[in-house]
Order: C-alpha cells, then sequence, then structure tokens
C-alpha cells in the first residue's frame, strides 16, 4: 500500500485510514494478516504509552502519520516489526534523501501480536 504524505491533509489521511481499517475488518480473526507498505510514517525510537505495539529499534522521532499508524496499529492489535530489532542505521532506513543526509523509516510492516 502507499499512504498519504504527512504534508497531505487529514481528510486525505482520513480516507486512507478509514478504506485500511475496512479491508482489515473483512479478515477473518484467525488468519496470519501481514500489512506492509510505504505509509509515509515516522514511528521514531521513544515506544513510551506504546510499547505493546513497538520496540525501541525506530528511527528518528514520530510525526503525525505515525501516530495515526500507532493508533491503527493499537486499535488492531498489531506490532510494527521494524521496531523490534536493533540493526545498524544504513539496515533501517527505508528513504534517503538525494544528497544521502537524510534517512528515515517509513516504510513498515505490521503483524498481528499473536
Amino acid at each position: 500500500m502507499y499512504a498519504p504524505t504527512n504534508e497531505s491533509t487529514d481528510d486525505e489521511k482520513d480516507d486512507f485510514y478509514d478504506q485500511l481499517q475496512a479491508t482489515f475488518d473483512t479478515c477473518n480473526r484467525h488468519d496470519l494478516v501481514i500489512i506492509m507498505g510505504d505509509l509515509n510514517a515516522k514511528v521514531g525510537d521513544d515506544n513510551k504509552d506504546m510499547e505493546g505495539i513497538m520496540e525501541k529499534h525506530g528511527l528518528g522521532n514520530i510525526n503525525d502519520n505515525g501516530e495515526r499508524l500507532c493508533d491503527f496499529c493499537s486499535m488492531n492489535g498489531l506490532v510494527i516489526t521494524g521496531t523490534c530489532f536493533p540493526h545498524r542505521t544504513t539496515h533501517e532506513a527505508t528513504w534517503v534523501s538525494p544528497d544521502g543526509r537524510t534517512q528515515n523509516q517509513i516504510d513498515h510492516m505490521m503483524i498481528r501480536k499473536e
């Protein structure tokens, strides 16, 4: 999937997460569900109050899209897998600016906690 960028309007972001929720709701509760894609979401490395959905091995600081992703994961019992294990920054980053100075982790994979 491809989510709206952080600069998109709240309505565009709300529409995306409404559609994602509707799709998720069609899944059988006992199915193995893997959600992944370019979510344009920076979840950061501070998992305070979000210990159930992410660990401390994210990259950078959380942004609005990251907060929306964390809320979605919390409501649906999902964990953001890219934050669960330590990696070198070059292996954590899923986007690098053309000049190579800025690195972000904006592509994610989530699975059910079970």
